[in-house]
């Protein structure tokens, strides 16, 4: 029996050192495979190419500058439908968001799964830390003012930004901002749009707003999917105007 009972003991251990490795081995393959398709991605953010110019998006977001953010927002939506007619959304329609603390309303100027312009308005002054994005943004205070601390540190140095000023997010960076009283901020973005969702969400899930988390994502996924229908049919056209005239 004793012997038995060795036998059996050694069985178990065998088989549990067999199980471990198993799962060592799966982690480790998965955890590879991770790192190689995240590694993918970011090469082709870096070599795909894009609709929106960063430089026509500062051009037209500086000069959409205003005293207050109504008359800002106005002209920056006009000239940048005047500047991406195609592309540029029709409709401004706002939705109220919670983001990493700060009371805000957002609108989509422009989506893809790649690519973002959005409004940002704040009515009152408010504060809220940015999260972390898988993407690369360019911001312009359209009126009002921001500060911010970025996170380097006990002692993060502060940075102010009046109407006109610019500022720069890039990818996986995080800050503290703070927005002025009628403060209204463009924001142009190149990654994987939907990484952000999560920071938006988790303000809608604090403050249980089951009915704009819907209606934001609605405008997201609509906007992006008009995107890609209008760009699948370009694309056709032109391999149907190619065929066209190969046949003549």
């Amino acid at each position: 029996m004793h012997v038995q009972s060795c036998i059996e003991q050694e069985h178990s251990s065998s088989t549990a050192g067999k199980t471990m490795a198993f799962f060592l081995t799966k982690t480790v393959r998965n955890l590879v495979l991770l790192m190689i398709a995240l590694s993918a991605t970011q090469q082709y953010l870096i070599w795909k190419s894009y609709s929106i110019s960063p430089r026509k998006f500062k051009e037209v977001s500086v000069g959409a500058r205003a005293e207050n953010a109504l008359a800002a927002i106005g002209k920056f939506s006009n000239d940048f439908k005047a500047a991406y007619p195609s592309k540029a959304n029709g409709q401004n329609i706002w939705v109220p968001i919670s983001a990493g603390g700060a009371q805000l309303s957002l609108s989509f100027a422009y989506t893809s799964l790649t690519e973002y312009v959005v409004l940002f308005h704040a009515s009152a002054q408010t504060w809220g830390r940015s999260g972390l994005h898988w993407s690369n943004s360019s911001c312009t205070v359209l009126s009002g003012s921001v500060n911010r601390f970025v996170d380097t540190g006990l002692l993060p140095m502060k940075e102010s930004f009046v109407a006109g000023g610019n500022f720069r997010h890039g990818q996986f960076e995080s800050a503290l901002y703070g927005f002025g009283q009628d403060t209204a901020v463009a924001c142009y973005g190149r990654g994987v749009v939907p990484v952000s969702g999560f920071w938006v969400s988790s303000g809608y899930a604090a403050n249980a707003d089951v009915l704009n988390f819907a209606k934001l994502n609605y405008l997201y996924l609509k906007s992006t999917y008009e995107h890609f229908a209008y760009e699948l049919a370009k694309l056709f056209d032109h391999y149907k105007s190619r065929a066209t005239k190969s046949e003549l």
